[in-house]
């Protein structure tokens, strides 16, 4: 996995590189958050530590 932050140890959640969409992921991933390639490296460069991560979604 390209540019992966652990989010989650004792489950292995990453936040890391893939196919930002379902289509293009064929399905829901495992738990892990897919974010696209250019914006994948970015984060993974801003993150320098311990960081707090709020993720949230529309229901």
């Amino acid at each position: 996995m390209d540019f992966a932050i652990l989010i989650m140890g004792l489950r292995g959640i990453y936040i890391h590189e893939g196919a930002d969409t379902l289509a293009g992921n064929d399905g829901e991933s495992a738990g892990c958050i897919h974010v696209g390639p250019g914006n994948a490296e970015a984060f993974w460069n801003w993150v320098d530590g311990p960081t707090r991560i709020q993720i949230s979604y529309p229901w």
